[in-house]
């Protein structure tokens, strides 16, 4: 997941309105996940997330999260959205850092194709 226009609202407000924006998105995101699932910064304004789920289940998380973003008034505020590629396989066959780098070029598909949007793959 990537925050959509986090740098020019890090840029334009400031970076103490910055911390408070990726602090804003870690507690939606730790609201809407489940006891197990595994949440990481991986820098910047990008968020990874493990959710042993199918891909039907995980997609109505991300929604979730993706939806509470946009409607956060903090976000709102600095017109920060977010991005989110999310594959799912029923088995790790290629391990986690392959997994992590399939989702990372969807979620550059997806801001291609408009920001603030979900897409979810199955590489069943």
């Amino acid at each position: 997941m990537d925050l959509d226009n986090f740098k020019q609202a890090n840029d334009s407000w400031g970076h103490l309105q910055g911390d408070a924006l990726l602090k804003e998105a870690a507690r939606i995101i730790r609201a809407a996940v489940r006891e197990g699932d595994v949440i990481a910064r991986m820098g910047g304004d990008e968020f990874a997330m493990v959710l042993p789920a199918p891909a039907r289940e995980a997609g109505v998380i991300l929604e979730r999260i993706r939806q509470a973003l946009a409607e956060s008034p903090e976000m709102k505020r600095s017109a920060v959205t977010a991005s989110i590629g999310a594959v799912s396989c029923a088995r790790v066959t290629q391990g986690l850092d392959s997994m992590i780098s399939m989702a990372d070029r969807l979620m550059y598909e997806v801001k291609a194709r408009g920001k603030n949007r979900l897409e979810v793959r199955d590489m069943q």
